[in-house]
């Protein structure tokens, strides 16, 4: 909008906290807990995919949850149109190496299935309290996202049902075609695991809030 010359953003005020806090302050999440927040974030995932736009760069800290359970997908800066190129002018991979798909860090086409790698990352973080390359740098992982021909290892606390583990699997394919291919199948497929794991009754998660989220340079830090 613009008033008197000064161009503004208005955006609505979310009282919560982000998932990355929410895990250091619970250590991770159980199969219930996580579902009832999977479930919000897929289903704001479907609705952006299916109007053209990839968010680019799905993470812990980019989910909010309120005190009633409540989770949103923030940060769009830079969602960018499926048919738009993912690296800059200059070549820069635009993402989060962490939770990067091996295709955006190869700078290729992306469509809705880099996001729900992405996603896959951040579900295996919940469950784990680490994502799959905890300890390694930051340019050792994207080396890998480039080089390494075989699937992400993945280990799960003896909790996790193994159809969740399999579903978990299934989203961090390398290929593409052996992905899960789009946010309404991944929704249907949460379904039908929650019911085969006898994790039917999906509880909202209450968070306390014991102080206002505020947005520092550490939040905010990519490559």
């Amino acid at each position: 909008s613009e008033d008197n010359a000064a161009h503004y953003i208005v955006m609505e005020y979310f009282s919560g906290k982000d998932l990355k806090r929410l895990l250091l302050e619970k250590g991770r999440f159980q199969p219930q807990e996580m579902l009832s927040i999977i479930i919000q974030v897929t289903s704001a995932l479907y609705y952006a995919h299916t109007r053209g736009f990839v968010h680019r760069d799905i993470k812990l800290g980019n989910f909010m949850v309120d005190n009633q359970g409540r989770a949103k997908i923030a940060d769009f800066g830079i969602a960018a149109a499926a048919d738009e190129i993912s690296v800059t002018v200059t070549g820069q991979i635009i993402g989060t190496p962490e939770y990067m798909s091996p295709e955006q860090a190869r700078g290729e086409h992306l469509d809705g299935r880099s996001d729900l790698y992405s996603l896959g990352v951040v579900i295996y973080e919940m469950l784990t309290g680490q994502t799959p390359y905890e300890g390694v740098s930051r340019m050792a992982i994207v080396g890998k996202l480039l080089y390494d021909q075989e699937d992400v290892s993945l280990t799960f606390p003896p909790d996790v049902p193994v159809q969740l583990q399999d579903l978990i699997r299934h989203l961090l394919k390398k290929n593409l075609d052996e992905r899960i291919p789009d946010a309404a199948v991944l929704l249907s497929r949460i379904r039908e695991v929650a019911a085969e794991a006898g994790l039917l009754n999906i509880p909202e998660v209450s968070i306390p809030l014991t102080q206002p989220v505020s947005i520092t340079e550490e939040d905010t830090e990519g490559p």
